[in-house]
């Protein structure tokens, strides 16, 4: 995994996605940085800052398309299929039929955030 740089969007282990506002030393263990990054939640007005360590971050990168995987829903339908291109752009193709591209994300549940949230009968 190459460095990751204050602005990218990370995809943490628990599936949450948010945009690295600034890095952070520890006061203790001067070796261990806390990644600060800006969780939103999805449907509401909530925007916190959330501390992890480099070892949860699964995915990083400058497009947010990048963080996408199948089973995700981007605004508000499954992720069906992931499109890459020889010149290196994606885009993700819904249940619903739409195709993507960056710039037409608006929302994102991750496949993590429904499982916690899943009720089995």
């Amino acid at each position: 995994m190459s460095e990751i740089e204050v602005g990218e969007y990370i995809r943490t282990n628990d599936g949450i996605i948010g945009k690295l506002k600034r890095i952070e030393l520890d006061n203790i263990d001067k070796s261990l940085k806390w990644y600060v990054f800006s969780g939103k939640i999805p449907d509401k007005n909530i925007i916190d800052e959330v501390y992890i360590n480099k070892p949860y971050i699964i995915k990083h990168s400058k497009n947010i398309i990048d963080l996408i995987e199948l089973y995700d829903y981007v605004n508000y339908f499954p992720v069906f299929d992931i499109i890459a291109y020889n010149d290196g752009r994606k885009e993700i193709r819904l249940s619903n039929g739409n195709i993507l591209g960056n710039k037409n994300i608006e929302t994102i549940w991750t496949k993590e955030q429904l499982k916690t949230i899943e009720y089995n009968i």
